[in-house]
């Protein structure tokens, strides 16, 4: 892996750098869709970012929205079940005998039932937060500071109509894919007046869908109110 001295698109500093895949290659069936999102990133970043790809993959792959893409469908039945036989899976590790069984009525009417668990919030934002950043820098060759706050969230149905919205009433939505955008897409958009305030739509597999709010320090404390 070639190594230069590059600022690191996640911590700013100055180090020696590899090509990091923002959204993680783990993701994707093979053979990879050309071009992949990269940035430069030190070995500290790389790594810290590294320890969620395979604990994101697991988690949108079991996600029940994602039960219909044949691309999710076919990674948890290849790598997502043999990594919980092998007690390689953070997230089996995580949810084993926590589990919660619910029923639930599928998209054909039929009945079903689905597994609740819950995972450490602040992971998460982390892992959210380092494909964040890498996006940004990718598409405008700037850092996000590193006093951003982000905020997580699960759209459902109602939110991403309110989100589409919201995004045409600022001019439209940047859209990126991926490939076809059968794995990853995303829509953004950011503040006239305030760049590093952005927000986020990330779609993977088609169906699962995360919501991003980064705000910098000072941000909503600036912003004038009606009297």
């Amino acid at each position: 892996m070639r190594r230069r001295i590059k600022m690191c698109a996640y911590c700013g500093e100055i180090k020696p750098s590899s090509k990091d895949h923002v959204i993680p290659r783990c993701l994707f069936p093979r053979p990879l869709p050309n071009p992949m999102i990269t940035v430069p990133a030190c070995d500290d970043c790389n790594g810290a970012k590294s320890r969620h790809d395979d604990f994101l993959r697991d988690l949108l792959v079991t996600d029940y929205a994602g039960s219909g893409s044949p691309i999710a469908q076919e990674l948890f039945q290849t790598k997502t079940i043999r990594s919980h036989q092998q007690r390689k899976s953070l997230l089996g590790r995580i949810t084993e005998g926590r589990e919660l069984y619910i029923p639930v009525r599928a998209s054909n009417g039929k009945p079903d039932t689905a597994v609740l668990f819950s995972i450490d919030f602040e992971r998460a934002i982390e892992m959210y937060s380092f494909l964040v950043r890498g996006l940004y820098f990718h598409f405008h060759s700037v850092r996000l500071p590193n006093n951003c706050n982000f905020r997580i969230g699960r759209p459902d149905k109602a939110d991403l109509d309110i989100w589409i919205k919201m995004f045409n009433s600022q001019g439209g939505a940047n859209v990126r894919r991926i490939g076809n955008g059968e794995v990853f897409a995303c829509a953004y958009n950011f503040g006239a007046n305030e760049k590093f305030a952005t927000l986020w739509l990330l779609e993977f597999y088609g169906r699962v869908h995360v919501a991003v709010i980064t705000t910098p320090d000072g941000f909503l404390s600036n912003l004038k109110t009606d009297s």
